[in-house]
């Protein structure tokens, strides 16, 4: 019976979005009129027109533009601890005044209703489909819980266990682009743009393995060393996601584990943290060795006009590969003197729209990005390409007051500049 009813929800789910998929594909290139952002410093020019895509990916679904609707994908190892974490983040989300919605992990699903497959028996080539098969599916899903938020217009949270590039972990470079070029898809759109954040658990199988067990999870089958490598792979198939959270099992407790992810996301969608999330180093020089992966891009920075002398707007735009992301922020200072960030990301249409009101004062900010992990770490590292000296600096978030941080020994610090006023966005706009 349990069998046939998950089976029947699979099937249920796959044929809805399909129909959605097909009826939104029916009325492509429709025109439509969508609303302004909401919070702009002036009014933006409206109606906008856009062009409707056939099956949209989850950044061309339209979001409410007043109603908060974050997505976040839970990923990691084998017996990390998402199942637990989701369970208490959909709790104590919800009592903060969220809705709540969690994308069940669709191995999962696959298992439950007849169709696992083990990957170690299967040809390069069936390794590929059977991978493009669960992406297509998370794909499908996500988006149809996405919609459901959107008809509840409520503030709502959509939890995800894995995301849709988890896969990558799972197949070799070749393989992936091929599957990547088949589809026409980029990193851009299933890493950066599909999540507002992406944490990642550290397997128990590294760092904790007295803990580890296949016994919890039917689709778990990795032994020690296993687990282990794939947690690293799903690790490096996430650097370079905006905001990429890795929470490893170097401070003991399983409880403290989930309040970190707790932490990582609270701070993700904009809730109270009680520490500074990052610290800033100002480099002599560094080599990132080549056994180390990294993603590159290029960040563009410009400030808005505004006349509060309490707020700080300005837009983002990050590309990699001659794809963009782009972002706007918000910074105000509150009473206390602390400062609050909210971002939110724009199509290419708002960002074009924003550019024409770029504060004259100013000059942008322009950046090179490396981002890459080191010792469960995730680190940033921006060289200043717009200011003369080409400022090298490095950062790196984390949610724990007393954070042990390992600095690669390919990184030589001049000194920390965390607290610099000097080594900000605003400074170097100011800076002639």
């Amino acid at each position: 019976m349990l069998l046939s009813t998950c089976a029947t929800t699979i099937l249920g789910l796959y044929f809805l979005t399909d129909y959605i998929s097909k009826t939104r594909a029916k009325t492509s290139y429709r025109k439509k009129t969508i609303k302004s952002p909401p919070n702009t410093p002036q009014e933006l020019p409206s109606p906008h027109i856009y062009l409707e895509r056939p099956y949209p990916t989850s950044e061309q679904i339209r979001k409410p533009e007043n109603i908060l609707i974050s997505k976040i994908c839970l990923t990691g190892g084998p017996c990390a601890g998402k199942t637990t974490s989701l369970a208490f983040l959909s709790e104590r989300l919800t009592e903060k005044g969220y809705k709540v919605f969690s994308v069940p992990e669709v191995p999962t699903l696959t298992l439950k209703g007849g169709g696992m497959i083990i990957m170690g028996g299967l040809t390069p080539e069936n390794v590929m489909k059977f991978q493009l098969l669960l992406m297509k599916m998370q794909l499908r899903i996500e988006d149809y819980f996405m919609q459901l938020a959107i008809l509840g217009e409520q503030p709502s949270i959509i939890l995800c266990d894995r995301g849709v590039v988890d896969p990558k972990a799972y197949m070799d470079e070749g393989c992936w682009r091929a599957i990547l070029d088949s589809e026409g898809w980029n990193m851009s759109q299933l890493r950066d743009k599909r999540y507002d954040a992406v944490v990642h658990l550290v397997t128990s199988a590294d760092g904790a393995e007295e803990f580890y067990t296949l016994k919890n999870n039917e689709a778990r089958y990795e032994d020690l060393e296993t687990a282990k490598g794939v947690d690293q792979r799903t690790q490096m198939a996430w650097v370079g996601h905006p905001k990429f959270y890795v929470i490893d099992n170097s401070i003991k407790g399983f409880d403290n584990k989930i309040r970190r992810v707790y932490e990582a996301v609270s701070g993700a969608i904009g809730l109270p943290m009680p520490y500074k999330v990052h610290r800033k180093y100002l480099l002599k020089d560094f080599s990132i060795p080549k056994e180390v992966k990294e993603e590159k891009f290029t960040v563009e920075v410009t400030f808005i006009k505004n006349e509060d002398e309490k707020k700080e707007l300005k837009i983002r735009k990050r590309t990699q590969n001659k794809l963009s992301k782009y972002t706007y922020s918000e910074k105000t200072q509150l009473e206390d003197g602390k400062f609050k960030e909210t971002q939110r990301v724009l199509n290419a249409r708002s960002y074009i729209t924003f550019l024409a009101q770029k504060d004259e004062r100013k000059k942008g900010v322009l950046k090179e990005r490396s981002c890459f992990i080191w010792e469960h770490q995730t680190f940033i590292l921006d060289t200043v390409v717009s200011e003369k000296d080409k400022p090298k600096i490095l950062k790196i978030d984390y949610i724990e007051k007393d954070c042990q941080i390992n600095i690669p020994p390919f990184c030589e610090i001049v000194k920390e500049i965390t607290e610099d006023q000097a080594f900000t966005n605003l400074s170097f706009s100011q800076a002639n």
